[in-house]
């Protein structure tokens, strides 16, 4: 099943497109026209749309992370780091982020 997007009115720039077809979500930075596949059985009957604008964004370095005193998973351990990031109003976001490598 393909999903296309022919135009748009009203998006902000650089917007993204998340489409839920049952179970998986795909989520694109909308663009004219570009078709979006799903692997489906059966035809749904419906499915979502949503339109998100970033915010703010930051780039993290895995080197950066610290090694933090959670559960041990089968994985291995787990990492962490505090990111900030001002978002496009200048309002300040932290994020307290987690990575267990897989």
């Amino acid at each position: 099943m393909d999903i296309t997007v022919n135009n748009a009115e009203g998006l902000p720039e650089k917007a993204y497109v998340s489409i839920r077809v049952g179970e998986v979500r795909k989520q694109v930075q909308y663009k004219p026209g570009e078709k979006i596949h799903f692997d489906v059985k059966t035809s749904p009957r419906t499915f979502m749309l949503d339109v998100f604008e970033k915010i703010g964004t930051a780039q993290v370095s895995l080197l950066d992370l610290t090694d933090v005193a959670l559960a041990e998973t089968e994985a291995g351990p787990s990492l962490s780091k505090i990111v900030e990031i001002t978002s496009r109003r200048g309002m300040p976001i932290t994020l307290d982020v987690n990575v267990t490598a897989a």
